[in-house]
């Protein structure tokens, strides 16, 4: 199993870390060409929809299971919080491991005046 995804603008490794770190699947950054690189979002779609169904019945049993609406809130919290780490945690794997999810987005400046400079 990988633990780094080919940037497909330089093709110079990225991190799982700068993944799982990136605030959305569209701020995913190079960090050799600052390339911000996008996600294609089909399989990511799925996934959030079962993680919210997922969400949705264990809130639901929280609230049955636990007569004091505090204590199922906290569960809630915690059942959110797993539920979040555990998605950033598979994603960014899912992302490393196949690489036809990656499409460059825009290019870091380095690479726009390499690629856009005319030869003399």
């Amino acid at each position: 199993m990988k633990t780094h995804a080919t940037c497909p603008a330089c093709h110079f490794q990225i991190p799982l870390w700068r993944i799982m770190i990136a605030p959305t699947p569209y701020s995913i950054k190079c960090n050799t060409c600052l390339s911000t690189i996008r996600v294609r979002m089909g399989c990511v779609t799925g996934m959030l929809l079962l993680l919210s169904a997922i969400f949705i019945l264990t809130s639901a049993a929280a609230l049955l299971f636990f007569q004091d609406l505090l204590k199922a809130a906290v569960a809630i919290v915690i059942a959110l919080f797993i539920l979040w780490v555990g998605f950033e945690i598979f994603f960014s794997l899912l992302v490393c491991n196949v690489p036809s999810l990656l499409l460059p987005l825009k290019l870091g400046a380095e690479m726009n005046s390499k690629f856009l400079s005319k030869p003399k």
